[in-house]
């Protein structure tokens, strides 16, 4: 990078060069200002106070020549209000003599139009400076600023920012009741990746999203992995259609690693319309449960709900999520098949049969405990019986070694 240089530019020269500068490169966040917050810059200006310097890196990326690298909520507000976008605060105290409280640029005394437009901004500017070092010098100048974690990911380079970035235009996050603010969209597909690249429940807090942008800098973005993101997103899109109040962004992560799982071991494709009417009917058990009074509440729901609004990111919170969305979900498929028809039932079909026959051994009527149960076909495999939660049965090991010991 050459030597940084400065600039005094005044207003007028800054609103002249709106088109030439890109407020939000992709390390940028996007705007954040209140109303409040760009009319205390505007009457800062007019009293003629200092304003901290805005740091540009000059660019050929026609048609822009800078790019910002921190300043970008001034220079907005700035443009903003020079178009009359928002007026100067009702309480504003006169301006040397001038009446300006509740006024828009175009309603200034002209003194204080030329005054305004006369006042010197100072420009750092950066020439050939490389992606590293500007995030170098993005992260020290909002050290001290209020960036989220999305924030701060968001302005690191490599191909994992920006296979990210390139999920959050996916159509499903167009059906979710959350805005993309201060890189919401990012958070999550950052979280679906993490969860696909561990192959199941894991941390993805923070440091854990950093680690992973920092160890797959050269991300395949073509590759297995990421055609498997893709994959589950797109029956998540089919499966809802329109936009869902309850894709909020725990739930969007939790189906996510469900659809993953789901895809890898069963033959659920086709099945998108099953899947959210399940879902649906899934959260209103749930708002259900939850207005029922607390001794009345099921254990399992009452820890459900504390895992979703506490912990979140953590690997324990995501498994529990996990494990009741999927038994759930199998519950309410009975006839789901393996993609590799198989005699064994899996963990996952173990616990749903379980729940169906909440422990309880239906030739004998004793209680089993989990673990001590054998998962039985009701028709029997050797006959035909498929390995299904709906042809699965609860037995305790007496009764099921004397049926094994019947069919034979």
């Amino acid at each position: 990078m050459k030597e940084a240089y400065t600039k005094q530019w005044p207003l007028y020269s800054v609103r002249m060069r709106e088109n030439k500068v890109d407020p939000q490169p992709p390390y940028q966040r996007g705007p954040v200002w209140s109303n409040s917050k760009k009319q205390l810059l505007m009457d800062s200006i007019l009293r003629r106070y200092d304003i901290p310097k805005i740091y540009l890196r000059a660019v050929d990326n026609p048609p822009y020549k800078y790019e910002v690298i921190d300043g970008q909520q001034r220079l907005r507000a700035i443009w903003e209000f020079c178009r009359d976008k928002f007026a100067i605060a009702k309480d504003c105290d006169p301006v040397r003599g001038h009446e300006v409280a509740g006024k828009l640029f175009s309603e200034l005394p002209n003194g204080l139009v030329d005054e305004f437009q006369s006042y010197e901004l100072s420009f750092v500017i950066l020439e050939d400076a490389t992606e590293d070092e500007v995030e170098e010098m993005f992260t020290r100048l909002n050290n001290g600023e209020s960036l989220t974690a999305a924030e701060k990911r968001n302005a690191m380079p490599g191909d994992m920012r920006d296979f990210v970035k390139e999920l959050t235009f996916h159509p499903l996050l167009g059906k979710v009741p959350f805005k993309n603010t201060r890189f919401a969209f990012d958070q999550v597909c950052a979280q679906m990746t993490c969860l696909e690249l561990a192959g199941g429940p894991t941390d993805t807090k923070a440091k854990d999203l950093r680690k992973m942008y920092e160890n797959c800098a050269k991300f395949d973005k073509n590759g297995s992995v990421s055609k498997k993101i893709k994959r589950t997103l797109n029956f998540l899109d089919t499966a809802f259609p329109d936009k869902t109040p309850e894709l909020r962004k725990q739930n969007v992560v939790s189906l996510f690693l469900l659809v993953s799982e789901l895809l890898e071991k069963y033959a659920i494709s086709g099945k998108e319309t099953l899947f959210r009417d399940w879902f649906v009917k899934f959260e209103s058990d749930r708002r259900q449960e939850q207005d029922k009074p607390e001794d009345e509440r099921e254990p399992d729901w009452i820890h459900y709900q504390e895992v979703i609004l506490q912990a979140v990111d953590s690997k324990p919170s995501i498994e529990f999520r996990h494990s009741m969305l999927l038994t759930s979900f199998l519950l309410s498929c009975p006839d789901l098949l393996p993609l590799d028809p198989q005699r064994i039932f899996t963990e996952e079909q173990r616990l749903a049969i379980f729940r169906k026959y909440d422990g309880i051994c239906p030739v004998g009527g004793e209680k089993v405990k989990w673990g001590e149960f054998h998962a039985d076909h009701i028709v029997p495999f050797s006959k035909g019986g498929k390995t299904t939660v709906a042809n699965g049965q609860h037995l305790c090991p007496k009764h099921n070694l004397e049926k094994a010991a019947s069919v034979k």
